[in-house]
Order: structure tokens, then C-alpha cells, then sequence
């Protein structure tokens, strides 16, 4: 029998969550599910990649139906659905507690945060006279201890938190320090990460296409920061959404409307009156 091909049978889409399909922690606008399951009906398959732990998205898994592998921690980790299991793992080397120890002697950082890989979330350094109020989206149950604590397990990353307007002088000071096995992204104005060298979305999304068998060239991507930087220059389709910062919108080649309008929507609308049947 001949097998008959849904249209998007082909395409893989993936999307970022905070301040993309989340414009708030958990707010999820309508117009974002309903596209999505017009697409997936058209045998479509959709992830997101994100900066969250794994329980933080189970609830997305439930929402979008999520039919393709999870990436995870900012590319650190990817998650197969069909599995229950964890396909790709990275950790931050043994030298990021003593990496960690120079930057709490840093005067503009304010917080330091250790994500481990217990996906519990550890503030480790805070400074008294500074009160750093995380963006809306960042609602991670924190536990205070201290590095020594924590040298017994493995760390996905650590959070490097400042003001906005200290932010280049402390990224540019972590940047200086050239630690050749660790990598530092943006994923807010606040945040500045420390994560495993050469881990990135990019690379997620390249391993999650692979599995998948689908062409990086046909797969679309979507985010509106820096660490969303790396995924949208290796997919065939980058999307910014309105609300993106500038260079992720220089990288894009389709921008749509703002996260809190439902950006899903925009982009399957797209996807089904340029790419379906053709």
C-alpha cells in the first residue's frame, strides 16, 4: 500500500518557552495550544528547547502533546518522551566550584545559583545590600547553602545574577577569565550562565534532527533571547517573535507577533500557507 505523507510530516518545531511561548511563568496563551494541534493533526513534530529542568515542562508535555525529544537546561540535557530517559548528559566540570568561588568575590554580582543534577535549584552566594527581583517567568523553589555543600553531586549549570546595568561589566569579566572548559550565554538581562563547554540549544536541536531523521533544513525554530542564538542560526527557518532582542532578530529570517499574542499561531499559519503541499 502507498503510503500517504502528511504535509508536515517532514518539519520539526521547536521553540523556546520563557518570554516566547510563555510571555509569563505558565501563562500559556491559547492561540499557542490550538496551532499546535493543527500541526501535529498534519503530522508536524514539536519540542521545546529551554533553560528549565526537566519537572518544570512536564506540564507543557501534557498541554502540546510534545511528540518529539525534550532539550533541556539550555542544551545540557535532552529528554526522550517515549523512552522516559535522559539520551544526552553534560555536566559542568569538577573546576566550576573553584570558578564559582572567584566569582563570589566579584562586587557587582549579586546572586549566584547552582542548578544540580537533582534539578533543584541552589543559591549559594547573595549579596545583602542588593535585592534582585527575577523576571516573572523565573519561579524556581531555592534552597541557600554553600559550593562545599555541593561538590557531592554533578551541576547542570550555575546563574551568575546581576542588575541589568551591571550586567556587560560582570559578562565581560566572565568572558575574560577564558575557563577552557566551561561557556557562558545570556539567557536574560539578568541572567548570565555558566554551562558545559559546546553545550548549546544549537546543539540540541542537531541531536534531537538527527534521532528524529529530519533535515536540519527542515526544521523551525523560535526564540526571543541569546541563548535561543545558536538553535536559530542551525535551522533552516529562524523566527523571532516581536518581543525578541535585537540580535536574535538580526539572525531570524520570519519575524511574528509578541509572546503574549500567541506566537504559535503565527507561525503554523505561515508554515501551512507556504510550506503544505508544496
Amino acid at each position: 500500500m502507498i503510503e500517504i505523507l502528511k504535509p508536515f510530516s517532514h518539519i520539526l518545531l521547536v521553540s523556546d518557552v520563557d518570554g516566547t511561548i510563555a510571555p509569563k511563568f505558565d501563562e500559556i496563551p491559547q492561540r499557542n495550544i490550538d496551532a499546535i494541534k493543527r500541526f501535529q493533526k498534519q503530522g508536524g513534530h514539536f519540542t521545546v528547547a529551554t533553560g528549565r529542568h526537566l519537572n518544570l515542562v512536564q506540564h507543557l508535555v501534557q498541554l502540546f502533546n510534545i511528540n518529539a525529544p525534550l532539550i533541556l537546561v539550555n542544551g545540557s540535557c535532552i529528554y526522550d518522551l517515549e523512552k522516559q530517559e535522559f539520551i544526552y548528559n553534560k555536566y559542568l566540570p569538577s573546576t566550576a566550584v573553584s570558578y564559582i568561588k572567584n566569582f563570589m568575590n566579584h562586587p557587582k554580582i549579586a546572586n549566584i545559583r547552582i542548578m544540580g543534577e537533582d534539578e533543584k535549584m541552589y543559591s549559594v552566594y547573595a549579596r545583602k545590600d542588593v535585592d534582585i527581583k527575577s523576571p516573572d517567568f523565573i519561579k524556581y523553589p531555592i534552597t541557600f547553602t554553600s559550593v562545599d555543600e555541593l561538590v557531592s553531586i554533578k551541576w547542570r549549570k550555575a546563574l551568575l545574577i546581576t542588575a541589568e546595568s551591571e550586567a556587560p561589566e560582570v559578562r565581560a569579566y566572565a568572558d575574560d577569565m577564558k575557563y577552557p572548559d566551561v561557556d557562558f550565554v545570556a539567557s536574560s538581562g539578568l541572567y548570565y550562565e555558566m554551562i558545559p563547554k559546546g553545550v548549546s540549544k544549537g546543539n540540541g536541536v542537531k541531536l534531537v534532527a538527527k534521532q528524529l531523521g529530519i533535515d536540519l533544513k527542515n526544521v523551525v525554530a523560535i526564540g526571543d533571547y541569546n541563548n535561543d542564538l545558536d538553535m536559530l542560526r542551525a535551522v533552516g527557518l529562524a523566527i523571532a517573535p516581536q518581543n525578541a532582542v535585537d540580535a536574535v532578530k538580526a539572525v531570524s529570517h520570519l519575524l511574528v507577533c509578541n509572546a503574549a499574542d500567541g506566537v504559535l499561531g503565527d507561525v503554523v499559519e505561515y508554515l501551512e500557507n507556504n510550506i503544505a503541499g508544496k
